[in-house]
């Protein structure tokens, strides 16, 4: 299954002020720091027997030298540093997977999170034991609290709005009030009688969405602490992403028709010859909507000639005819389509598009070469057309990415282009009339799609051109990194 390449994070609580330390002389503080991550490394999404979907599996949560003396004594005015075995968490963040056929159309996932919560206290009497047994309440409780928050997730497919992830700033001060309560309570729990206990200064939870990652790379943060506590407070930091050059998972394809083989000509005398309209359905043209439904139109590449475009023939059973890049090698770029803003958030990546080839091979006889190419413009515009109609009609629901779902969209295309050219819309039939008409030897749709790009870059496949005589045409289609 195609995805996206790991994100790198660093999470940094990186230093604390003290504007006023709320005593007299240099105070003492510590930080109490849980980091933790919540992505595909061990998550995924699974389907409920309602078609609802949930999350499933355990996050991920790291203990740090979290203790007594993890700060420097701190004067009024000073900013210390924040030691990077307690403050920084460097990590990286996968998409957490899609089930089914959603898996199959979406390259990445319901985005990843990463996140620290942190105690910042003030050293005056407790032992280092208590401090050792909040800690170790600190870690239980929001590791209770983080379960909790992702037993609670549920997604609704029907519901476009539906965020897969999130913890609301509600939530969030909830989730600190009840730890930060049940650590204090640990602590004087295990520290006996103490009359200058030491003094809580402030928490807080702190997450950060591999989307808004993606999309800002850089986020300093800051939390001032300065209503009942003692002084004045600051804790800052920043979450940091390197997004990988490949990302955005664009692809140069290279499609060649490489040869034609005559294995039945059609009469004495084949001279064949090739029309092609190359297609994409992609993030260059195309969007989903919030209705989970394509919009746009096709890019459609297409090539002049017609008569002799294969040479001038004539071929015989059992020739092979090499096709020149002139008519069979098209170069287009695919990019994934993005997310409706309102799923932005909450995935990452995109929706794989497709890369197409209609192809129509005919044989010469007595039609003249300037009908020939009206007939290949005409060719050309109902290729557009017809793919202009289809893309309303796909989307998340709609067509899927599974062999069956390919097979079947790339016989919806070859059929409204067949209808428009060959059958209903009768294109050819006023240009090829007369005594001794150019004759149709096939028609062929050929469909890759940007995911099975992605995990399989060279691909090839030939196909058959029988409705009158018998030819083969081997294509290959290469896909390179931009």
């Amino acid at each position: 299954m195609a995805s996206i390449p790991n994100l790198p994070v660093v999470l940094d609580v990186s230093s604390v002020t003290a504007t006023r330390n709320g005593g007299l002389g240099a105070a003492e503080p510590y930080l109490l720091t849980v980091p933790f991550q919540v992505d595909g490394t061990t998550m995924r999404v699974v389907a409920r027997a309602d078609g609802k979907l949930v999350l499933r599996g355990d996050p991920i949560v790291r203990r740090t030298a979290s203790r007594h003396g993890n700060i420097a004594p701190i004067r009024d005015g000073e900013t210390k540093p924040v030691p990077d075995s307690v403050g920084r968490f460097a990590t990286t963040l996968r998409p957490i997977p899609l089930p089914g056929d959603l898996g199959q159309l979406v390259v990445g996932g319901a985005s990843g999170v990463v996140g620290m919560v942190y105690v910042l206290n003030e050293e005056d009497g407790l032992s280092d034991a208590s401090v050792l047994a909040g800690y170790d309440t600190l870690v239980e409780q929001f590791t209770a609290e983080l379960r909790k928050v992702i037993a609670g997730i549920v997604i609704d497919p029907a519901n476009p709005g539906t965020t897969p992830f999130t913890i609301s700033e509600e939530v969030k001060a909830a989730i600190t009030e009840r730890i930060s309560a049940r650590v204090r309570a640990t602590i004087l729990a295990n520290s006996g009688l103490v009359l200058n206990p030491d003094d809580p200064i402030g928490s807080d939870v702190l997450v950060f969405t591999e989307a808004s990652l993606v999309a800002d790379p850089s986020q300093p943060f800051s939390k001032r602490f300065d209503e009942g506590v003692p002084g004045d407070w600051t804790v800052r930091g920043s979450a940091t992403a390197t997004v990988p050059p490949d990302f955005t998972r664009r692809r140069r394809v290279a499609l060649d028709l490489d040869k034609l083989t005559c294995v039945t000509p059609t009469g004495i005398g084949d001279r064949p010859y090739l029309w092609n309209a190359v297609f994409t359905i992609d993030g260059s043209t195309v969007s989903l909507g919030p209705d989970l439904r394509l919009r746009g139109t096709a890019a459609v590449l297409t090539h002049q000639g017609s008569h002799g475009n294969l040479g001038p023939g004539p071929v015989v059973a059992g020739q092979v005819v090499p096709i020149p890049d002139a008519v069979g090698r098209f170069t287009p770029v695919l990019d994934l389509i993005p997310f409706p803003a309102g799923l932005r958030d909450s995935l990452v990546g995109g929706i794989s598009g497709v890369l197409g080839c209609v192809s129509v091979l005919l044989e010469q006889d007595l039609v003249a070469d300037d009908p020939a190419e009206a007939g290949h413009r005409a060719f050309d515009a109902e290729v557009q057309r017809a793919l202009d109609e289809l893309i309303p009609t796909l989307g998340v629901g709609g067509a899927g990415l599974s062999p069956d779902d390919q097979a079947a969209l790339g016989e919806r295309i070859a059929r409204k282009v067949r209808e428009a050219i060959l059958e209903e819309g009768n294109v050819l039939e006023d240009i090829f009339a007369g005594l001794d008409p150019d004759d149709v030897v096939g028609f062929r749709v050929l469909l890759f799609t940007h995911a099975g790009l992605l995990d399989d870059g060279q691909q090839s496949v030939t196909v058959t051109f029988d409705r009158t005589g018998n030819y083969t045409m081997t294509t290959t289609v290469t896909a390179t990194a931009v």
